[in-house]
């Protein structure tokens, strides 16, 4: 019976010294007291890198129609025959149209009759001065400059004769390189969007392009670069463009081209720091598919990093991975008490691009880790931004 006391009277005792233990050594969450001033900062897997939104710089972007190319025709010229017509679909390498060369095989035929004319004439100087040559051998001293003067003046009629000839042969290229390019080409694959066969004008006076070609493909996306951020895209560049309503819905595609001239319109200028407007200069997104776009949409345009492509399985970022002396990797991570410790995992795979480990074994997806630093020692207190939300609310109530 006095046994039975006894442990009776020790078993409160030990509940209370077990309730003390576990509130100054084990206690953790809201209301635990946090060293701020040493506290390590942790961040919970799931919330970084692939597993959260990642914001690339963006651009604004509107949706508009594929590029439209015009094709001029020279003025000096006659169209002999036009093979396409509005509205048809046309190839890149495609017949267009043919200019009327008549006049240019009329020149040809001119040009080589007078370069015929001058190699006869050019002929009979030649025999002239070899005459006069041969004369003046066989006259006396007093007599031959005569004859030098007039064999000289034959030879600078042969010079200029010579002369013209070269200006006859370089008309002969012209007129041929005229013939050989009558023939107009589609520089694009699209469909011939306007057809002017008479020469016409815009209201503002200029002279409306014979034929206009709009590329193959629905839409593209315009955006415009500051002078600050030319370079930051560059042609050929994978690009997402992003819904500005639901920006989980994405298109892909590469920047097809970016303009060297500045926007014509001043008033899409942009106003730096300094007060001093800043050029615009637009580029131009073509897209992989354009489902669910619809002309004149704004949208947002950023550079492919990668950012829309989730990896399976657990992925940090390599500047979280340190190595104890044995060259065994570890990361620093939060135990259930809210203390920093170092944590034995098990690397992967290494993405080159994304500068990211897989991890294996060690980690899951709720952990929380923070970036190695020499001052870390285990037994730390952590804390989260959660955590600092919620002292802050504390503070202000």
């Amino acid at each position: 019976m006095r046994k039975i006391r006894k442990i009776w009277l020790v078993l409160p005792v030990l509940l209370i010294i077990g309730a003390l233990v576990w509130f100054f050594f084990f206690r953790s969450g809201a209301g635990a007291t946090v060293d701020l001033e040493n506290a390590v900062y942790v961040e919970r897997i799931s919330d970084m890198g692939q597993y959260n939104v990642f914001y690339a710089d963006r651009y604004s972007g509107v949706v508009e129609a594929q590029e439209t190319v015009k094709v001029r025709k020279d003025s000096n010229k006659e169209v002999k025959d036009i093979f396409v017509a509005q509205g048809e679909m046309v190839t890149e390498g495609q017949a267009l149209f043919v200019y009327d060369v008549t006049s240019a095989q009329n020149n040809i035929t001119a040009a080589n009759l007078d370069i015929e004319g001058i190699n006869n004439e050019i002929s009979a100087l030649n025999n002239e001065i070899k005459e006069l040559t041969a004369q003046r051998d066989r006259v006396s001293e007093d007599e031959k400059l005569d004859y030098t003067t007039e064999i000289q003046s034959k030879q600078m009629q042969v010079r200029q004769y010579e002369y013209e000839k070269q200006g006859k042969e370089k008309e002969l290229e012209g007129y041929r390189a005229e013939i050989g390019n009558a023939t107009v080409y589609a520089p694009i694959t699209g469909t011939i969007k306007a057809l002017n066969p008479e020469t016409s004008y815009d209201n503002y006076g200029n002279e409306q392009s014979f034929m206009e070609i709009t590329r193959t493909g629905e839409y593209r996306v315009k955006g415009k670069l500051t002078e600050q951020s030319m370079g930051t895209i560059v042609q050929g560049q994978g690009i997402i463009v992003r819904s500005r309503i639901d920006e989980t819905k994405t298109w892909n595609g590469v920047v097809s081209e970016i303009s060297t001239e500045p926007a014509s319109d001043d008033s899409q200028g942009y106003y730096g720091m300094s007060g001093e407007r800043s050029s615009q200069y637009p580029f131009y997104v073509s897209l992989d598919n354009v489902e669910g776009l619809m002309l004149g949409q704004h949208v947002y345009i950023e550079p492919d990093y990668g950012q829309s492509q989730v990896k399976e399985g657990i992925w940090i970022d390599q500047s979280y991975v340190a190595y104890n002396d044995d060259g065994e990797p570890f990361v620093w991570a939060a135990n259930g008490r809210n203390k920093i410790e170092k944590r034995k995992v098990t690397l992967g795979t290494f993405d080159e691009e994304t500068w990211q480990y897989e991890i294996v074994s060690g980690l899951s997806l709720d952990d929380k880790i923070a970036w190695p630093d020499e001052s870390l020692v285990e037994g730390k207190d952590v804390i989260t931004s959660e955590m600092m939300q919620s002292m802050y609310s504390e503070e202000a109530e």
